[in-house]
């Protein structure tokens, strides 16, 4: 979805929450408050994440930690949904890894649910 300033996307994204209670489902939600490139992406992911991360932890180690939580998930009956606010100032590397999470069969045994709200420029 793309809206005009003030179209109510971030109020769309609020109610999209998902209750703490609910056991079926693991929100990501990425707040866009500058440019974001895919180490930022990735940092912000694990975090949010089932997953401990090391404090130094690099891309790759951040993506191993991201494909270990997602199989997990899918283990235990749960699907993994991604939001993104202010998606227009995602970098195209991170654009291309959302694109890469959501093609990526082999690696993964669930998909991530992928939402994007942003804003024309």
């Amino acid at each position: 979805m793309t809206g005009e300033a003030g179209a109510g996307k971030s109020t769309l994204l609020e109610q999209l929450k998902v209750p703490e209670t609910d056991t079926t489902l693991c929100a990501s939600i990425l707040r866009c408050d500058q440019p974001v490139n895919v180490s930022v992406l990735l940092r912000s992911l694990a975090k949010q994440l089932p997953v401990d991360i090391p404090e130094q932890a690099d891309n790759r180690k951040l993506l191993a930690l991201i494909y270990e939580a997602c199989n997990v998930l899918s283990a235990q009956g749960m699907q993994w949904l991604v939001m993104v606010d202010d998606a227009e100032k995602l970098g195209k590397d991170a654009l291309e890894f959302l694109l890469h999470l959501l093609t990526d069969t082999a690696a993964l045994s669930a998909k991530p649910h992928v939402i994007l709200l942003a804003c024309r420029n």
